[in-house]
């Protein structure tokens, strides 16, 4: 059947409602929109008024600036006398800038160049500046001919000033006699122009202004003031200052300025139209829509039955229908008789006494009584049915009355839902809550129970939470009360026997009232680990702390703080445990304390503890005297398996390590000294006094040593070494010095003994005179000896011989002086090619008698018919300053020059009646009292005399 076509609009709009709510929706935007258009044109205006009255007001406030400033400078200008000097500059000049707070500066420019300033301060830098100058800043130097050229007052800039920072500079050009003389300046910083302008009086949160000028020798638009210069999307009102080049702009700061205004306008006609849309589609659908319901209602009553009967067959729940007053089972569906495992049939013939538990019964009594009276209109109650096995069934019971339009029927609908299951998981959960109390009460280990919920929330407030951990301990240490009122916000649910044992406690209550009296130092820094866990967001923490029981005794604990499961983000279930570690504590202290006594008494032994494991190969143990022997930290031995063995010395590491290698049980034992290399590079001396240690009980065996820095004792040694190898040569050389004095005193005295006895029997006058001549000869000789011998004694007695630095070319060219009579006279050549800055630290008198000997005993160890021929020179050699003499020519006697040379009374046959043999043993004597020595080569051309200075 097809519907009618509608003979007007109008009653086409009322079959179709959407149409006339479209067209009515349509019609008012239309009309919105066209009061929203006249609102614009009207905002438009207002806001171009009102930024052109903006504009207006700071343009003139600028201009009435300028032309107090331009005032000024005529004022100061008319001063000037004949000569156009300003004899009283700077009163002028406090006085005009007195009177205009908007000009920073006054000066005076003759012929373009500026000679004076008010206020001098901040401006020095501009004395004796030419502003017309070639090589003055082109703009600078337009702009003043610009006021040269026009011959009136001419403002220059914005631009960056000398003196430092952005200003203008009005110039007045004075004119003597038509020539022009300079000008009379004001400089105004643009900070000073702007407070003078208003604008940072009138600046608001809609509106903005912006300075710009055309540059007259780029021609680009420059802006001045900070704010934003691309406004070119924004609505703005600008204008030209009168003769000048500037422009002054006022911007709306808003980009859409006009249409935010508009929003409420073109929000209020939209939503008007929908909502004249809406209306009108409801107005027009109602006839339509009772229409379209008589035909649904008509469908549905013709499915209903069906629908109704799908349901009482197919549903999830046991559905029955109840005669009220006999209880009997009318009608029951498939999942009913299914619960009770019976067929629908055979449940027909059945009471719902029959299949309920007689103590269950009596609730479905009084509610069935309360359903018939009108009392309530259903009721549900969980009750046990009984199977057809005889099985108890958990039901959830819901019974609704049935009932017409005319009058109450006798039927009620019964549903039923299977909650067995569930039935069994309470039950199930009830004995495990019960497990769980006796668990938590009779636990061996104090447990609490507590809410800290109102704790987080209070840390939460206060921002701490989330916040990096020092944060925090800041935020504590500067409010210490936080853990007092955290502490406080703490809810105790419930807590053990074993927590009052602990606390020695008689009862919650005496605990709960004195629980301040438990509060030690170490329990506040507990509480703040506990805020500090809670602001990270953490479900756990342990930590061991001490507490003070109500009787004032101390007691150790190690506390675990853990968040139930489920209520970590309220905090208002946390388990804590706090278990009793005294013993094990005060053991641990009086181990730590055995330990430091230990390693104080280790460390004050002086060398180097150690212990090595061999099974390893590592070093489990190294006292702190490491770093005094040997300058390395305990750590660096540690960690470094080799570190023994690469710092002893290489010349004695072989042999330490095969014998650290050859110990075991039965050699057990190794003292050794050796060398090693400390962190500065030194060598020491050390004693490892080492012990194989093997156990009894097992297999592990260590091996324990200390190493003792003995440098000093091994210095001591090797002086003592030295000093007895001394002793010895120096005994020798004093026994063959007594062995060669007694032989020759003895030739001496008895030579005199037989001229005595001679004496005393001769007769002759003449004989006995050449007897008196023989003694007074022997008594020379015997006094020179005795001379000689007394000075030998002298430098073997001598200890502190005074010793200085000596050149040694000066030393030997005075020698060689007082030997040129016999040079010149053996004619004799000499070589002397010392060096000036050849040194030598010994006695000046020895060293004189050494070189003299030496040259003497070359010069007369000769042959009448060789002319000698001595090359002196030196060098280094081991730590020595060698002194060479060498003897080139042939003619000495090579049997002579050998050490012998050096004996006591040794007499070269040249040389007879001067030296008597002393002369070379002396200078040994002297270079050897100095540690020094002599050596003799004989070379087939030449013999050298090699004398080592230490």
């Amino acid at each position: 059947m097809n519907p009618k076509k509608p003979k007007n609009l109008l009653v086409g709009i009322v079959i179709h409602p959407k149409l006339g709510g479209l067209l009515i929706g349509l019609l008012v935007l239309m009309l919105g929109m066209f009061m929203v258009l006249l609102r614009m044109e009207i905002i438009h205006k207002s806001k171009q008024k009102e930024m052109n009255n903006l504009l207006t007001v700071v343009q003139k406030n600028i201009e009435q600036a300028l032309q107090n400033s331009s005032n000024a400078t005529l004022s100061l200008a008319l001063t000037a006398n004949t000569n156009f000097e300003i004899d009283d500059f700077e009163t002028i000049s406090k006085e005009i800038l007195k009177q205009n707070p908007q000009i920073d500066a006054v000066q005076l420019v003759p012929n373009g160049v500026i000679t004076k300033v008010y206020p001098l301060e901040g401006n020095e830098t501009v004395i004796g500046y030419n502003i017309l100058d070639s090589q003055t800043d082109p703009l600078v130097r337009y702009e003043a001919q610009m006021a040269i050229k026009n011959k009136k007052m001419y403002f220059a800039g914005p631009f960056h000033l000398k003196q430092g920072g952005i200003g203008i500079v009005g110039r007045l050009p004075i004119f003597k006699k038509g020539e022009f003389w300079g000008f009379v300046a004001v400089v105004i910083r643009l900070e000073s122009l702007i407070n003078s302008s208003g604008i940072n009086k009138i600046k608001g949160e809609r509106y903005y202004f912006q300075l710009s000028k055309v540059n007259p020798l780029t021609q680009e638009e420059q802006f001045f003031l900070d704010t934003p210069k691309d406004f070119n999307e924004k609505y703005y009102q600008a204008d030209n200052f009168s003769d000048s080049n500037w422009k002054l702009y006022v911007v709306d700061k808003r980009k859409y300025g006009i249409w935010l205004e508009l929003l409420p306008s073109i929000s209020l006609a939209i939503l008007l139209a929908l909502v004249s849309g809406s209306f009108a589609f409801f107005i027009f659908k109602r006839p339509h829509e009772l229409r379209r319901l008589v035909q649904i209602q008509s469908r549905q009553l013709i499915k209903s039955e069906d629908l109704f009967k799908t349901i009482f067959d197919k549903a999830a729940v046991g559905i029955a229908k109840i005669n009220s007053t006999n209880f009997k089972l009318s009608e029951v569906n498939d999942r009913f008789a299914e619960i009770l495992g019976y067929t629908p049939q055979e449940l027909q013939n059945k009471s719902l006494p029959d299949i309920t538990q007689a103590c269950d019964y009596v609730l479905i009594q009084e509610k069935e009584s309360q359903l018939r009276s009108g009392e309530i209109q259903e009721y549900k109650v969980e009750i046990r049915l009984q199977s057809k096995e005889k099985k108890e069934i958990w039901v959830n019971l819901t019974v609704s009355a049935l009932s017409d339009a005319n009058k109450n029927s006798d039927l009620n609908v019964a549903i039923i839902e299977d909650i067995t299951v569930k039935k069994y998981s309470e039950n199930q959960i009830i004995e495990s809550n019960k497990r769980l109390k006796s668990l938590f009460d009779d636990s061996p280990i104090p447990l609490w129970e507590e809410d800290f919920s109102d704790v987080k929330k209070h840390l939460i407030n206060l921002g701490l939470v989330g916040l990096p951990k020092k944060d925090i301990e800041n935020y504590m240490v500067q409010h210490p009360d936080l853990v007092f009122e955290c502490i406080s916000k703490i809810k105790i649910l419930r807590l053990n026997q074993n927590c009052l044992q602990l606390h020695e406690a008689d009862s919650v209550e005496q605990l709960m009232v004195h629980f301040d009296k438990i509060m030690t130092d170490d329990a506040l820094e507990t509480v703040k680990k506990q805020i500090i866990t809670i602001c990270k967001n953490k479900s756990k923490f342990e930590t061991d702390s001490k507490i003070k029981t109500l009787k004032g005794k101390e007691k150790y604990i190690h506390l675990q703080w853990n968040v139930i499961s489920g209520y970590e983000d309220n905090l208002e279930r946390v388990i804590i445990t706090t278990e009793d570690i005294t013993e094990r504590k005060l053991a641990q202290i009086n181990s730590e304390e055995s330990q430091k006594k230990l390693n104080a008494l280790i460390n004050s032994i002086d060398g180097i503890v150690w212990e090595y494991i061999p099974e390893n190969e590592t070093f489990s143990f190294i006292s702190d005297k490491v770093s005094d022997i040997l300058g390395y930290d305990k750590e660096e031995w540690l960690n470094n398996k080799q570190f023994w063995e690469n710092h002893i010395h290489p010349e004695d590491r072989d042999t330490i390590l095969n014998q650290f290698k050859n110990l075991n049980a039965k050699n057990n034992a190794l003292d050794c000294e050796y060398r090693m290399i400390t962190r500065s590079g030194k060598t020491i001396w050390v004693r490892d006094i080492i012990n194989y240690i093997s156990h009894e009980t097992s297999t592990n065996v260590t091996i324990r040593g200390i190493i003792i820095d003995i440098t000093n004792s091994k210095q001591i040694e090797k002086n003592l070494n030295q000093s007895l190898e001394l002793v010895t040569k120096h005994n020798q050389r004093l026994f063959n010095f007594s062995h060669i004095v007694s032989h020759n005193l003895r030739s001496h005295t008895s030579n005199i003994q037989s001229i005595i006895n001679l004496l005393d029997i001769t007769v002759e006058p003449k004989e006995r005179e050449e007897l008196l001549d023989m003694l007074k000869t022997v008594s020379s000789d015997l006094d020179e000896s005795v001379h000689h011998l007394n000075e030998i004694t002298n430098i073997y007695t001598n200890i502190d011989v005074e010793k200085r630095k000596i050149q040694l070319k000066l030393a030997v060219e005075n020698i060689l002086f007082g030997l040129s009579n016999i040079i010149t006279l053996l004619k004799a050549e000499v070589t002397n090619n010392l060096s000036h800055k050849t040194l030598v630290e010994h006695n000046p008198s020895y060293l004189d008698n050494i070189i003299l000997n030496f040259l003497l005993y070359i010069l007369k160890n000769k042959d009448l018919k060789t002319a000698p021929k001595i090359k002196i020179q030196s060098y280094e050699e081991d730590h020595y300053t060698v002194l060479e003499i060498a003897d080139q020519e042939k003619g000495t006697n090579k049997k002579e020059t050998s050490n012998k040379i050096f004996n006591l009374f040794h007499v070269v046959d040249n040389d007879s009646n001067l030296n008597h043999g002393f002369g070379l043993f002396i200078a040994k004597s002297q270079i050897e009292a100095l540690n020094g020595k002599i050596l003799i080569e004989n070379k087939d051309e030449e013999t050298l005399f090699k004398i080592y200075f230490k």
